[in-house]
């Protein structure tokens, strides 16, 4: 590949994926700024498989722009790197925040890019605590095309109790009002 074409190339690529980046983390962060009434919000756990390709990127480009440096490369090596660097950084933040998991009075929203995803409080029929660690929490509630469905829901440990009051405050009373008298009944074992 002559120099030129190698040139166009990194070019085209560079401002595609910058391009990439920088919509998600605008688009991300507009998401955020109207999502009213947010009570909880964390990170969600298993995010860290997202930021694989842009920790990649960024760890690359890094080393790049330092051979760069030391190496006494060109401009362009350096402006490529550096670009990519920094491309790969916003990308990172774009998916960080991206996977925000917030708590609203009105339900669960697990993606902030998609708030058609939210979870009503209203929808869930079920759900459990517990179960495989004690912060673990799964709903059962049927989506739009009548399917049940489950989502599971990671709760960090420090805000598990006002989790718990919020569950307690949604869910609680409807669920057990909407139960059989012969459910709600403690029955003896023998």
């Amino acid at each position: 590949m002559t120099p030129l074409l190698l040139t166009l190339a990194l070019s085209l690529l560079l401002v595609g994926a910058s391009v990439y980046a920088a919509r998600l983390l605008g688009r991300t962060l507009s998401n955020i700024r109207r999502t009213r009434r947010a009570l909880l919000v964390w990170n969600c756990p298993s995010a860290w498989r997202q930021l694989i390709v842009p920790g990649l990127l960024t760890i690359a480009s890094t080393l790049a722009l330092a051979a760069a440096l030391i190496g006494g490369g060109g401009a362009q090596s350096l402006f490529f790197a550096s670009g990519f660097a920094l491309t790969g950084l916003v990308w990172i933040a774009g998916v960080r925040l991206s996977s925000l998991v917030i708590i609203t009075p009105d339900g669960i929203l697990t993606d902030i890019n998609r708030p058609s995803d939210l979870l009503r409080w209203s929808a869930v029929e079920d759900y459990f605590e517990g179960s495989p660690t004690p912060w673990h929490y799964g709903f059962f509630y049927y989506d739009a095309r009548g399917q049940r469905r489950r989502m599971n829901l990671l709760v960090p440990r420090r805000l598990r109790p006002p989790f718990e009051e919020l569950i307690r405050v949604a869910l609680c009373d409807r669920i057990e009002r909407s139960l059989p008298e012969a459910v709600r009944r403690s029955a003896p074992l023998w």
